[in-house]
């Protein structure tokens, strides 16, 4: 399977169960460029690439900050008619 933006090297090659519908499959396949713009957002919008510190328990905290500010902005944005 490839998709129209993909480079010549970057083919996803996946060996499904003989159970899966291609769909599905291609659901699966998309998340991915979800997560990816997510995490884009998260490093632009609220500054998840900004923590600087070097403790575990400190970038947990700040990227569950994060993660709940997005939350949040998803939500309004959702509440919030185009």
């Amino acid at each position: 399977m490839a998709e129209e933006r993909a480079r010549a090297d970057e083919i996803l090659a996946v060996h499904p169960a003989d159970d899966i519908s291609f769909a599905r499959l291609v659901d699966l396949a998309k998340l991915r460029w979800r997560i990816e713009r997510d995490y884009q957002d998260l490093k632009r919008e609220l500054g998840l690439g900004h923590y600087e510190g070097r403790g575990w328990r400190g970038f947990h905290h700040h990227a569950t900050l994060c993660i709940a500010a997005y939350g949040f902005l998803i939500a309004e944005r959702a509440a919030i008619p185009p």
